[in-house]
């Protein structure tokens, strides 16, 4: 039983479904808890921050999503408070920073943060449209949502079989020179 047991947890592949559900359980619970208004997002971003398995880039993936979630929100805010009544300016802008977004992801040492700036500027503006002198709400709920999920992200994937690139490179280069050794 106990050899059953622990074959099936030395698969990487259980072993991470396991780790991207805890996470993702941790997200929708904190987001309930502290009452946010979709905590869908905060679960999307869990297993968006989780499709990479190791620490190192977990946490880089999930400081992107923050900071680009960030600059998004508030740049979505201020182009609604300030340019909704002006349509086609409002349009013109709001494009004009999703499309920089868009073209700096193929082109910057952070691609995933301008992507992400550009989405939730879009999110924010489409949200605030229809209240703009509040438009700061979707801007800070999608900020504390996508926070949530990327602290559940990186707590999990730091504290429940953590893998490191730089060891299991390491390991693995022993294994192949070993291998060569025993061939020449």
């Amino acid at each position: 039983w106990r050899e059953r047991f622990n074959k099936i947890f030395a698969s990487l592949a259980v072993r991470h479904g396991i780790k991207c559900g805890l996470a993702g359980v941790l997200s929708v619970f904190v987001a309930l808890w502290l009452r946010l208004p979709e905590p869908t997002w905060a679960l999307i971003t869990v297993f968006v921050v989780m499709f990479a398995q190791f620490v190192g880039s977990v946490a880089e993936k999930a400081g992107m999503r923050v900071i680009g979630t960030a600059i998004g929100g508030v740049v979505g805010y201020l182009l609604t408070a300030g340019f909704e009544q002006q349509p086609a300016l409002y349009l013109f802008l709001v494009g004009g920073v999703v499309g920089f977004g868009t073209a700096m992801f193929g082109y910057t040492k952070y691609p995933y943060a301008f992507l992400l700036g550009a989405l939730t500027t879009m999110v924010v503006a489409s949200d605030g449209m229809s209240d703009p002198d509040f438009s700061w709400r979707p801007a800070l709920a999608r900020i504390e949502e996508v926070s949530v999920g990327v602290l559940s992200a990186v707590l999990v994937s730091s504290l429940i079989w953590p893998r490191y690139a730089r060891r299991e490179f390491l390991e693995k280069m022993r294994l192949a020179l070993g291998e060569l050794r025993k061939g020449l």
